[in-house]
């Protein structure tokens, strides 16, 4: 089982963040034995956190659908239909409550996890809109689940690789940041039971700029104590 995240850019609070949901899954998942993989354009920047792979992500097999719809979520289906391994996915705007050795149970052939139901989509305005002209691709009665979380076994992995087609054929139609999400949660559900992961984690995708100056601090004076920690070991071995 590997618990994978996606940081990429110039940003920095990107990868504040995915250092502190590393640092809150650490925390409440002692007992965990898998991997924690990171892919990511800054490797430098995770080198205090310990027990955990850093993996260079270049994602250049998407630069094409990234050029002509500028949407850099392909860069996460891209990821993801690469994997292995079973896997969960966890979005960096995210932080753990608690223990989730029960919802890793849940990652089975023929089960999945997403983060959270939010609507059905003929009962959303928006999505009706667009949905016109791909409802060989995507139903009215389709549960849009949020994408901030996926966990899927690595029988199941080809599925992702489905998405990618329908969300080019949702981004033709009307550019949304939710096309990737709207795709995978058509896909999955059609051929997965899907566990919802949200009574375990906090996902503030809305909340970033309350959350992001607190994260900063967290972050900044864990690294200064693993600086610390490093200078003490360095004297000891003089």
């Amino acid at each position: 089982m590997d618990i994978i995240y996606l940081s990429y850019g110039d940003d920095v609070k990107n990868h504040y963040r995915t250092y502190y949901s590393i640092l809150t899954f650490q925390n409440n998942n002692l007992s965990f034995n898998g991997k924690i993989k990171i892919f990511t354009t800054d490797e430098g920047f995770y080198e205090a956190l310990p027990k955990v792979d850093i993996c260079k992500f270049d994602g250049i097999r998407v630069q094409d659908d990234i050029k002509k719809y500028g949407f850099f979520h392909f860069f996460k289906l891209d990821l993801l239909r690469s994997q292995k391994d079973t896997f969960m996915f966890v979005d960096s705007d995210t932080f753990f409550l608690s223990d989730i050795s029960d919802l890793l149970d849940n990652i089975q052939p023929g089960h999945a996890v997403m983060f959270q139901k939010e609507y059905l989509l003929k009962e959303n305005p928006f999505y009706r809109v667009y949905l016109d002209g791909i409802h060989h691709l995507i139903q009215p009665d389709t549960v849009m689940y949020n994408s901030g979380v996926i966990g899927i076994h690595k029988k199941d992995i080809p599925l992702i690789g489905d998405a990618l087609p329908i969300t080019r054929n949702i981004l033709d139609k009307k550019k949304v940041h939710t096309a990737e999400q709207l795709a995978l949660s058509a896909v999955l559900q059609k051929r997965l039971k899907i566990t919802e992961a949200c009574r375990h984690m906090k996902h503030y995708w809305n909340r970033k700029d309350y959350y992001d100056p607190k994260i900063k601090k967290i972050v900044d004076q864990h690294k200064q104590q693993d600086n610390r920690e490093n200078n003490i070991e360095k004297e000891k071995n003089k």
